[in-house]
């Protein structure tokens, strides 16, 4: 019977790779708020009048995070999938 050994160095890199991605999605929530306070504000409180372009530019940060966050989740399904099973191997004695 063969067996995975896993050190702390594969931990950090998986966790450490989710840390990045966490804060990619961060940063991308934070712009998109500032992005609808500050519409919001001018709508509001300047009763400007926002241009079909600003919320172009809004919907295409917005298309870009879904897709990056779409990315990210398949990426990290699949591997926790494929570690479910390798567990699951292991716990049986399988190779």
């Amino acid at each position: 019977m063969s067996k995975t050994n896993y050190d702390a160095s594969d931990l950090y890199d998986a966790y450490s790779f989710s840390e990045r991605d966490m804060g990619w999605m961060l940063a991308a929530i934070v712009h998109i708020r500032k992005e609808a306070k500050q519409l919001q504000h001018e709508i509001t409180a300047n009763g400007e009048f926002v241009t079909e372009q600003r919320l172009a530019n809004l919907i295409t940060h917005l298309d870009m995070y879904e897709c990056l966050a779409a990315s990210r989740f398949e990426s990290h399904k699949h591997l926790a999938t494929a570690y479910f099973i390798e567990c699951g191997q292991i716990k049986r004695g399988q190779p």
